[in-house]
């Protein structure tokens, strides 16, 4: 383990096993060993805590044509807050605060849970398509708007009540 990048042993009177650049893999029972007769040793548990991110609701969000959807990027046992949260719509970071039709934020609540919304306002045919949240510390969460006319809307609310209740 000493000739490792990912593990580094220091050995001074007290010995210390830092684990650089964590993942779930490291997770696991180590064992400190000291070559003495008989032999000494001392084992210690290192649980990794992984962050989870998601989009609140369903991966297929409807919702009628000038509505106003908010859709809430959540990230989950992250202790350290990310720097930043994009949000992209089919690949392209929305950067447009346009006349008061998109409002992003982010907030910390507690101390692991951080909080992205973006909220469309008067929603469009053009404001269908993937979305992404993507903080700067972790992989993204996506889900598919669609922005949906009155008629369409309704049909398409009926067949998914259909398919939800088979």
């Amino acid at each position: 383990m000493t000739g490792s990048k990912h593990f580094f042993v220091e050995a001074t009177d007290t010995w210390t096993l830092q684990v650089k650049y964590v993942q779930a893999r490291d997770a696991g029972q180590y064992e400190c060993q000291v070559s003495t007769e008989p032999k000494m040793s001392h084992f210690i548990t290192l649980n990794v805590v992984v962050p989870k991110i998601e989009i609140e609701g369903e991966a297929d969000i409807y919702v009628k044509r000038g509505s106003t959807v908010q859709l809430k990027c959540i990230i989950t046992q992250s202790l350290e807050e990310p720097a930043y949260i994009f949000w992209y719509h089919d690949g392209e970071r929305v950067l447009k605060y346009d006349q008061g039709q998109i409002d992003i934020r982010m907030g910390r609540k507690g101390t692991d849970i951080t909080i992205s919304t973006i909220t469309i306002f008067r929603t469009r045919s053009e404001d269908s398509g993937n979305y992404t949240c993507s903080p700067s510390n972790l992989d993204s969460a996506s889900v598919y708007l669609h922005v949906l006319n009155g008629v369409k809307y309704v049909k398409e609310i009926f067949r998914m009540e259909e398919l939800h209740d088979s």
